[in-house]
């Protein structure tokens, strides 16, 4: 063999197993070649790396750890009451004012059915979501990350409702009384109220919801852009036909959500910007290791980034798209028995 080609290659085999995310895909002979086969050394490169990846990640392991799912669980609990105690209060303060100026209300004509259809397409959207999530297989990690961001999500809400009060968008929908008119509201009827949002759910359809005043933000587009988010993240890109039907009806959702005078077009357009760069923040943080102790990453700055960091301590790296029964391994070992057993006797009783 020609020394020069034997001593080229000991190059290409030292450079793709020294290859890291972070390194330069380049080798010593690179000023020799042209763009185009430099292109391609770069791909067949990471290529490799990318085989090397995929391999370590399904011999990982990735932990359910019910115990932090339980915690995440119960921190959503808490958003969710949150935001229920700020609907209470504001509703109280809500001013009786007609609605405010809004290009996008104020140009389409108001439909009386697009609040109740919108939500009707909301509860398709989370049932969606929540089935893809207890057929995945690390289905308790995705369960914990949805819970943590939207408990956050609810937290963020309860405080913009709290603090400005602006008057409903829709003169038409129905809202309860105020208790006495100055804003006071005894402790019994504050929590009979916070009872009673949270017994429906929030939404108008269950007829629970006749408190108003939780405009900014919205948190009918939070739920709708999560669901899709989820929806997106955790399935192959194969699937862009589900892809594409989640976008369309939460797409379609919001569109019924305006047109129904449900909210502002502000409440839409905020509740889309926070919810998708949470997602994105959280997750960027997740899938690279490095960003746990690298000072450069900014994120850590955040308030929650210690509880990200006891969360996602023990994930290896991306969640891997497999997909399994949502059942007990005893009980599934036990199905997967008897039908095996019975494919046998049948196997048996035909020859």
């Amino acid at each position: 063999m020609n020394p020069v080609l034997t001593i080229q290659a000991k190059k290409a085999r030292t450079a793709e197993s020294s290859y890291t995310p972070s390194t330069p895909l380049m080798t010593e002979d690179a000023s020799e070649d042209t763009d185009d086969d430099l292109e391609i050394r770069n791909k067949d490169i990471e290529d490799a790396y990318l085989r090397k990846l995929n391999t370590s990640l399904e011999s990982q392991k990735f932990p359910d750890e019910p115990l932090k799912l339980l915690l995440s669980a119960l921190f959503l609990g808490c958003g969710f009451i949150m935001t229920t105690c700020s609907l209470v209060l504001a509703h109280e303060s809500m001013p009786d004012y007609p609605p405010l100026p809004d290009f996008f209300l104020d140009s389409v004509s108001y439909m009386s059915w697009g609040l109740d259809y919108s939500e009707y397409l909301l509860v398709t959207c989370l049932v969606s979501a929540i089935t893809l999530i207890m057929f995945h297989t690390h289905r308790a990690i995705i369960l914990r990350r949805a819970c943590f961001c939207l408990g956050l999500l609810y937290m963020y809400r309860s405080l913009t409702v709290f603090v400005t009060s602006i008057p409903k968008s829709n003169p038409e929908y129905y809202c309860d009384a105020k208790y006495n008119g100055n804003g006071s509201l005894p402790f019994k009827e504050f929590i009979s109220r916070v009872l009673k949002i949270v017994a429906g759910g929030g939404l108008s359809f269950s007829h629970q919801q006749v408190f108003c005043g939780d405009f900014i933000f919205s948190g009918h587009t939070m739920m709708f852009v999560m669901s899709y988010l989820v929806i997106k993240e955790y399935t192959p890109k194969s699937w862009f036909i589900l892809h594409w039907l989640s976008y369309m009806l939460a797409a379609a959702g919001v569109i019924l959500l305006l047109v129904g005078r449900g909210h502002y077009t502000v409440d839409v357009v905020i509740a889309y910007i926070l919810v998708t760069r949470l997602w994105w923040g959280y997750h960027t943080m997740a899938n690279c290791r490095l960003m746990f102790k690298t000072k450069g990453n900014v994120l850590r700055k955040v308030w929650w980034f210690r509880i990200f960091r006891y969360f996602e301590g023990n994930v290896p790296g991306i969640v891997p798209n497999r997909y399994s029964i949502p059942l007990p391994a005893k009980l599934k070992s036990i199905i997967y028995a008897k039908c095996c057993t019975r494919s046998k006797k049948e196997d048996t009783s035909i020859v």
